[in-house]
C-alpha cells in the first residue's frame, strides 16, 4: 500500500564526454540511452509533489478522525520533509555549478 517507499528520486547514470568521445565503450557496452536532465529533474519534481501530496493526505485523514495510524502520519511527513530536503540541497548544487561555468574565462 505504501507506494513512498519504492521511489527513485534521480537517475545515477551519468553520460561524460570520455564516454562520448569513445566509440568503442558503447560497443563493449550495448546502446545505453541516457535520459536528458531537464526530464530527470521533471520526474523528480513529480516525485517531490507526490510524496507532499501523500504526507497531506495522510495528515488531512488523521485530522479528520478517520482510521489512521499515527505512525504512518509521521512516516509520511518525515519522507515529504527528507524530499523536500534533498531537492533544496540539489537546486543548490545546481545554482552553485551554473555559477561557476559563469564565472569561466574563454
Amino acid at each position: 500500500m505504501d507506494f513512498i517507499t519504492n521511489i527513485q528520486l534521480y537517475d545515477t547514470s551519468v553520460e561524460t564526454p570520455l564516454l562520448k568521445a569513445n566509440p568503442s565503450h558503447f560497443e563493449k557496452n550495448g546502446s545505453k540511452v541516457y535520459e536528458k536532465f531537464d526530464k530527470t529533474l521533471e520526474k523528480a519534481m513529480k516525485t517531490l509533489k507526490d510524496v507532499n501530496t501523500r504526507a497531506e493526505i495522510e495528515m488531512e485523514g488523521y485530522i479528520a478522525g478517520k482510521t489512521v495510524d499515527p505512525a504512518e502520519v509521521m512516516i509520511a511527513m518525515e519522507k515529504a520533509s527528507m524530499a523536500t530536503n534533498l531537492a533544496i540541497q540539489v537546486r543548490n548544487r545546481v545554482i552553485e555549478g551554473y555559477k561557476e561555468i559563469n564565472s569561466v574565462q574563454i
